[in-house]
């Protein structure tokens, strides 16, 4: 190719604004590439490129397994501030509730807010289906079954008592009422 045609093409080139590969530049490297190699070398290169990237892979990834390890850390770090803020809240909304309750006299007039058990489940919901506590009345109705059930998930690990009227005072304290 001619220098005047190089030049031309260079000129054009900065004028568009385009950095392009010029005209001449594949046939040159073709014609560069051309060159004799021994025919063992590509069967060689080809039996030393796996053990090559096997070796140098771990170097070129040791940045990016870093980065993973940090976003990692960072995320259970999330993740547990997320669970402290979950039952920060789960107690916050009992105590809401117990506090509204302790205000609503038996309930008949203002009904109870529903006070969720220490661990986030609401008792009315699957799998409990437990009755509606919205006042002292609804305390009073529940079965001996029910009753120990609200006991043992408003306080677990203690002892259910024996005695029906005993467990159904210990659901009344549970939700916030005092009256008894």
């Amino acid at each position: 190719m001619s220098g005047a045609a190089v030049y031309e093409h260079s000129i054009a080139q900065e004028m568009s604004g385009i950095h392009a590969v010029p005209p001449w530049f594949a046939p040159a490297i073709n014609a560069a590439l051309q060159v004799a190699l021994p025919a063992a070398l590509p069967a060689a290169l080809e039996a030393a490129l796996p053990a090559a990237l096997e070796a140098a892979l771990p170097a070129a990834l040791q940045p990016t397994n870093q980065r993973l390890a940090a976003i990692e850390q960072r995320l259970a770090d999330i993740e547990e501030t997320l669970e402290t803020i979950e039952e920060q809240l789960i107690e916050a909304s009992r105590l809401s509730a117990v506090a509204y309750n302790l205000q609503a006299s038996d309930g008949t007039q203002r009904p109870f807010k529903t006070v969720i058990l220490p661990d986030g489940r609401d008792a009315t919901l699957t799998p409990l289906n437990l009755p509606l506590l919205p006042n002292v009345a609804a305390v009073n109705a529940l079965t001996n079954d029910e009753c120990r059930t609200y006991v043992e998930c408003y306080h677990p690990g203690q002892h259910v008592p024996h005695l029906v009227a005993r467990r159904k005072k210990m659901v009344l304290h549970a939700i916030g009422y005092l009256g008894l």
